[in-house]
């Protein structure tokens, strides 16, 4: 029998953090989902109520970023120090395989809503009122090539999926940085002038890139100093011929430091978080390409939010234990973040005939979500890193010899 080969790094990026990362995630993707459903089954609520929830999804998906470039980079390290190295076209497969079964269902749903909504049993909500939601081949090869036009139904009734262009753009940028730290001669260079041009692109063409782009690299500086080999010298081994020392016990950090170091990147985290809106106002902090103020708020929260990441992934802590007992909302957050919102929407088109007033509507809004959070659940069973998808990245892996950097730092 054949010992059973262990997958690199880059095959297996969620394996690596802990389930304090997966609590995380999850509580995040939950935040944006109560956002989107009191959006849309409570539209009149008072302004204040509307801006604190939207800079709660806003913060939410600043910590998905962070989270991104700390996962992202932190397997593409592991994968460089682990035989037979890092290869990109392994990556690019794996990443292809977590993300791209979602977002087609994704696609799927909000095709479907969109055809329910345009015909005559449901009417659209009042902000769609009037608007083509006629799916053409050609609306539908854009979204799935995520190159969709802002008019295109597949944006208007699934709005949260632009920030899933922009992480495509930053592990596009990831690899190609990867490849060029790692590979020599001529492939090197090609390499890094395409991430010059990938990270030109992303913070000038597309919205909220360069906020994006700079909270995707807080995460991955978190995961450079988690990886950073200790400096610590080697302790000294006792003569061959003499009976060993009797050593103490390691001392263990007590509690009080470790709460002391997560609250103070909770603090961090939370801080800018706080005085940002009253500072600058909501108006500037939740535009879809925020101004240069509004960036670096973002920025300083999402360095926040890597400290906190690197306290969560050091010895476990009270507050890693916390999150890490909602690692099950972490296993199943993407799906439902690319799903939610076109459900909500055809949720409310259906209850929209009844015309309910408010107790019933929250009612309904609450039966929406618990029905959204289990489809999502049973989805993501199937669809989030299927075998199949890895088993063919793994067959264009070996067709490409050239794509895999060695832990020395050359092709092999």
């Amino acid at each position: 029998m054949h010992a059973r080969r262990s997958p690199p790094a880059s095959e297996t990026p969620h394996k690596l953090a802990p389930a304090a990362l997966d609590g995380l995630r999850g509580l995040a993707a939950q935040v944006v989902l109560a956002a989107h459903a009191a959006a849309v089954f409570w539209p009149e609520a008072p302004a204040l109520w509307r801006a604190a929830l939207g800079w709660g999804a806003r913060l939410a998906v600043v910590a998905f970023f962070v989270l991104s470039g700390f996962v992202i980079a932190l397997a593409i390290l592991r994968a460089r120090a682990t035989p037979p190295g890092f290869d990109p076209v392994a990556f690019a497969g794996h990443r292809a395989a977590r993300i791209g079964p979602p977002y087609l269902a994704s696609v799927a749903v909000a095709a479907g809503v969109a055809g329910l909504l345009a015909g005559p049993w449901l009417a659209p909500p009042a902000a769609l009122a009037g608007v083509d939601l006629s799916v053409t081949p050609a609306a539908l090869l854009r979204a799935v090539t995520l190159s969709y036009r802002t008019t295109d139904p597949h944006n208007l009734l699934n709005g949260p999926i632009w920030s899933l262009r922009l992480e495509v753009a930053l592990y596009i940028l990831s690899a190609c940085l990867a490849v060029a730290a790692l590979g020599r001669g001529p492939g090197r260079l090609a390499a890094l002038l395409a991430a010059a041009l990938a990270g030109a692109a992303l913070a000038a063409r597309l919205s909220f890139g360069l906020a994006a782009l700079g909270l995707f690299a807080a995460g991955a500086a978190a995961a450079l100093l988690r990886q950073a080999p200790s400096r610590q010298a080697p302790p000294r081994q006792a003569p061959p011929l003499q009976a060993p020392p009797l050593q103490a016990p390691p001392l263990q950090a007590p509690p009080g430091p470790r709460l002391a170091l997560g609250g103070l990147a909770a603090l961090l985290a939370l801080l800018p978080a706080v005085l940002a809106p009253v500072i600058l106002g909501p108006e500037a902090l939740l535009a879809p390409a925020p101004a240069l103020p509004a960036t670096l708020v973002h920025v300083a929260i999402g360095i926040g939010v890597a400290a906190l990441l690197l306290d969560l992934t050091g010895p476990e802590g009270p507050l890693g234990r916390a999150l890490a007992r909602l690692a099950g909302l972490g296993r199943f957050a993407y799906t439902l973040y690319v799903l939610h919102m076109p459900l909500l929407i055809l949720a409310a088109a259906a209850l929209a005939p009844w015309r309910p007033g408010p107790a019933l509507r929250v009612a309904a809004g609450i039966a929406a979500l618990a029905a959204i959070e289990g489809i999502a659940l049973g989805l993501a069973r199937v669809l989030e890193r299927p075998r199949w998808v890895r088993r063919a990245a793994r067959r264009l892996a070996r067709t490409v010899p050239w794509g895999r950097l060695s832990p020395g730092g050359r092709a092999s």
